[in-house]
C-alpha cells in the first residue's frame, strides 16, 4: 500500500501495555531479627500518627521491608488493585517509621490520619495483623453508646432496658409482636435519648 505524503505509518507495539511498568515484586522478606531490636528506655509511649510527615518517613526500615512483602504477598491472593496496592505501601510506611519491636500499633491511634490522607485502614490492619503487631481497641460506637446510657441503673432496670435497646435496633420477637417497638421509637426508660440506627436521638418518650 502506498502513502501519498512517501511515508509509512509507525509500527504497533506489540505486548505492550499503556502507563508506567509494573514494578517487580519485592524480595522475600521475614520479621526483623532479634538482634536488631532496639530496646526502649521506657513503657510505649501512645504515638501522634497525624504529626508525621509522609516526606520523612523511613523507608530503610526492616519492618517496612517485612510489611511491604507481606502486602505484596496479599495484593496477589486477593487481588488488590494497583491504586489499593500504592495506598497500603505508604499507609505502611507512615506507621512503621520509628516502630520498635513489642510495641503494638493500634486502631485507635491509626485510624484517623490514615483515613485524613485517603488511605485504606483496613488493608493496612490485614498486613499489620499478619506481622502480630496491631492491637484492635476500637469499639462498636453502639456498643459505647449503651454503656455509657446504662451506666448507674439499677441491675433490673438496667437489664430491661439493654434488652429493649437492642430490641429497637435489631429487630426481634418482641419487636414484631405489636408491631409497636421500631427503630427510633419510645424508650422503656423515660428521659434516655432513643437509639435510631446510627445515632441517639436527642428525646424519648415514656
Amino acid at each position: 500500500m502506498h502513502h501519498r505524503n512517501g511515508s509509512a505509518p509507525a509500527p504497533r507495539r506489540r505486548g505492550g501495555r499503556r502507563g508506567a511498568p509494573r514494578k517487580p515484586p519485592p524480595a522475600p522478606a521475614w520479621r526483623p531479627n532479634a538482634d536488631w531490636r532496639q530496646l526502649p528506655l521506657f513503657g510505649q509511649v501512645p504515638r501522634d500518627y497525624g504529626r508525621l510527615d509522609p516526606s520523612g518517613v523511613d523507608l530503610t526500615s526492616p519492618w517496612l521491608t517485612w510489611a511491604k512483602y507481606l502486602a505484596h504477598r496479599f495484593a496477589e491472593a486477593r487481588g488488590w488493585g494497583r491504586n489499593i496496592r500504592f495506598g497500603v505501601n505508604r499507609g505502611l510506611a507512615l506507621v512503621l517509621t520509628g516502630y520498635v519491636e513489642g510495641d503494638a500499633i493500634r486502631h485507635s491511634e491509626i485510624f484517623t490520619p490514615l483515613r485524613s490522607r485517603d488511605l485504606p485502614v483496613g488493608h493496612v490492619v490485614t498486613v499489620l495483623e499478619e506481622m502480630g503487631i496491631f492491637e484492635d481497641d476500637s469499639e462498636p460506637s453502639f456498643e459505647g453508646w449503651l454503656a455509657e446510657r446504662l451506666q448507674g441503673l439499677a441491675p433490673g432496670i438496667r437489664s430491661e432496658a439493654e434488652r429493649w435497646t437492642r430490641v429497637l435496633r435489631d429487630g426481634g420477637p418482641a419487636a414484631s409482636r405489636d408491631g409497636k417497638a421500631r427503630s427510633g421509637s419510645t424508650s422503656t426508660v423515660s428521659g434516655r435519648p432513643c437509639w435510631n440506627g446510627r445515632t441517639a436521638m436527642t428525646t424519648c418518650g415514656k
